[in-house]
């Protein structure tokens, strides 16, 4: 019997394990535990760190995978169950491993976002405006240097990156019920757009 992973709360228990999928071990440890999958596949379990392990293999093979690992069961290709524990240990390892390893803007982007909504869900409010904060001096920066340099497929590249960052910023706001706020970001992204709309006409 391993524990069902559906709410980051597991229950002790002192039946004994059913075996990791990928290891093939039957030990667990508070860091380490093994748990039954949150995705389509019934009936199967494994340690948190196997599949943490397992994604980052795939993500740094010489094939691109065709589905983010970090974001899925790469055997029936659904999803894990946002506010589980196995969601919330391979989103924290993606983001680590995209601030260590060499990766594409969209890889970046898609990372911070992911983590900066495990934070919000887990009401750190505080980290997730400073992970936002950080990402969104980047853009700006990022966008200044576009525009010095007249490239503007760069610039409307990191101006995505800014609005994501904002909508992020703006969830925040809603949940701590900071709506002068939360009304002032929204602005500030729909500016984006208009002042896109403002050039192009």
């Amino acid at each position: 019997y391993a524990p069902v992973d559906g709410d980051t709360y597991v229950k002790a228990c002192n039946a004994p394990l059913q075996e990791c999928y990928i290891c093939y071990g039957n030990t667990q440890t508070k860091t380490n535990l093994i748990l039954s999958s949150t995705c389509l596949c019934k009936g199967v379990f494994a340690h948190t760190q196997c599949l943490v392990e397992l994604a980052t293999v795939k993500f740094k093979g010489d094939e691109e995978p065709t589905e983010n690992p970090f974001f899925g069961c790469l055997t029936c290709r659904s999803g894990y169950c946002e506010g589980s524990i196995i969601h919330s240990e391979l989103t924290r390892a993606y983001y680590r491993l995209c601030k260590d390893y060499e990766v594409s803007l969209r890889e970046e982007v898609m990372s911070m976002n992911s983590m900066a909504k495990l934070l919000i869900s887990e009401m750190k409010y505080d980290e997730a405006t400073e992970l936002i904060e950080e990402r969104m001096g980047q853009a700006k920066t990022n966008i200044t240097e576009a525009v010095s340099n007249s490239d503007e497929n760069a610039k409307l590249a990191f101006e995505c990156v800014l609005f994501e960052t904002l909508k992020l910023r703006a969830k925040v706001h809603e949940a701590l019920g900071q709506w002068t706020d939360f009304k002032s970001v929204l602005e500030e992204a729909l500016q984006l757009f208009g002042d896109r709309t403002d050039t192009s006409s």
